[in-house]
């Protein structure tokens, strides 16, 4: 590993212990929420940039999906960073997807972007921000890395888990579990 990448790493998980310690009883507005209407306005909002790189955005949602307690503002904020990040990482003229369906006892949310095998210095490192192996090349030189901390913070305020897997024969995805009751639990396998 680098002395940047470790320097990166350092200061990230600083801030999200400053984060902490600053707000230890960060308060969250939960509320009976459905999804498909939140996930509908988040893919809305980012359409004009998504077209703009000629890329395609797919939504697959349970119909059937059932409603999460969560903060909607939050939540709303998880959806943005976590979409925003996939098509700044799609190429040009390639898909992006978003679902949504029950696992268990949790709702789980897959975003799926770029292509597959993206390479770990495309990926800036983030992957290993959320307990993945660590490779020794990878960068975490991305301005978009304080963005998935403050995910992972919100995501795990809430009782949840997010997931970052990087690419192989399929492409990269984020897999955010939402618990349908708040309480902290490990995410199914």
């Amino acid at each position: 590993m680098n002395a940047t990448n470790h320097d990166t790493e350092a200061k990230l998980g600083k801030f999200i212990e400053l984060i902490k310690a600053e707000a230890p009883d960060t308060q969250l507005e939960l509320e009976l929420l459905h999804l498909p209407p939140i996930i509908c306005a988040v893919t809305e909002h980012l359409m004009p940039a998504i077209h703009g790189k000629r890329q395609t955005l797919v939504t697959n949602l349970a119909p059937e999906l059932p409603p999460i307690r969560a903060d909607s503002l939050r939540l709303e904020q998880i959806l943005l960073n976590l979409l925003s990040y996939a098509s700044q990482n799609t190429p040009a003229g390639e898909h992006i997807s978003i679902s949504a369906n029950q696992q268990e006892d949790f709702v789980l949310i897959d975003i799926h972007y770029g292509k597959p095998a993206t390479l770990p210095e495309e990926q800036c490192g983030i992957c290993h921000l959320f307990h993945e192996p660590r490779r020794d090349d990878t960068s975490s030189t991305c301005d978009e890395n304080l963005n998935f901390v403050l995910c992972k913070y919100f995501v795990e305020l809430h009782g949840g888990v997010i997931q970052a897997k990087k690419g192989g024969n399929k492409n990269n995805a984020f897999s955010v579990f939402f618990p349908l009751q708040l309480q902290q639990r490990h995410a199914p396998s």
